[in-house]
């Protein structure tokens, strides 16, 4: 086996103290410098939005007018699980954990009514699904996160599946699966 670096390569310097002080500052004036600006939009690739065209038209493409639509509750909240042989606290989809099975189709729509009697706000995730962007539950990011004691309507058109999928809601782990 060659060793690493090769001999003849020798090895690297190790940087001083104070070089390493200095690359470190400007990492963070730079970093400063970056989220510096006017506030104003510049020439370049413009925000994606829920109602913007392409995604209008990507939905479109997925959803047929006469697509049959599964209506389910997940129901985030905190309590008891029996988890066989103790039971336990912690934050559930409607009691149970896993949580319940949602089943759909291809070509059908799921709109799921997310109701969070958790005491913190939470969203939910769906992995494995190809969906809405808006629709993806990653909290502030892809979606205002669901403030504690209020609903939220999800709804998108189902693709083929493109591997396990199951939800998670971002406050807890405690997922559901989708099938």
């Amino acid at each position: 086996m060659t060793p690493w670096p090769p001999p003849s390569l020798g090895r690297a310097p190790r940087p001083s103290r104070r070089q390493v002080l200095l690359g470190g500052a400007a990492l963070g004036v730079t970093g400063l410098l970056a989220g510096c600006g006017d506030g104003r939009e510049t020439a370049g690739p413009q925000r994606v939005m829920p109602d913007s065209a392409a995604v209008v038209q990507g939905e479109a493409r997925h959803r047929s007018a006469t697509a049959r639509v599964r209506h389910a509750t997940l129901t985030p909240r905190a309590g008891q699980v029996d988890l066989g042989s103790r039971r336990v606290s912690t934050w559930s989809f409607d009691g149970a954990m896993p949580g319940k099975l949602l089943r759909a189709e291809a070509g059908e729509v799921l709109h799921v009514r997310v109701d969070n009697q958790l005491s913190v706000p939470t969203t939910v995730h769906w992995h494995g699904l190809a969906l809405r962007n808006d629709m993806d539950g990653v909290p502030n990011l892809t979606q205002p996160s669901i403030p504690a004691g209020t609903a939220v309507d999800y709804e998108f058109a189902l693709q083929a599946p493109t591997g396990t999928t199951h939800t998670w809601n971002c406050s807890a782990i405690a997922g559901s699966t989708v099938h």
